[in-house]
């Protein structure tokens, strides 16, 4: 009986630590997919610029500076 308790304390031990584990990778991995969104957003952005043929003009526009809040810029 002492043995099938500590492998049962064992086993839940282990549990709780890969959950733990499995959370900070998944915040690490959620951070690392924003960052990737936004650089393919700016990509695009460039990109849209580029075949407009804007080159060397100034532009006028609205930048997102955080939490979807919005900031008039001259580029």
């Amino acid at each position: 009986m002492f043995l099938a308790k500590s492998i049962f304390l064992l086993m839940h031990q282990s549990n709780y630590t890969l959950i733990v584990v499995y959370r900070a990778a998944y915040e690490v991995r959620n951070e690392i997919v924003t960052k990737l969104a936004d650089y393919v957003k700016l990509k695009d952005v460039l990109k849209a610029l580029k075949d407009t043929g804007m080159t060397g003009k100034p532009l006028k526009m609205q930048v997102d500076i955080g939490d979807n809040f919005y900031v008039h810029a001259k580029v």
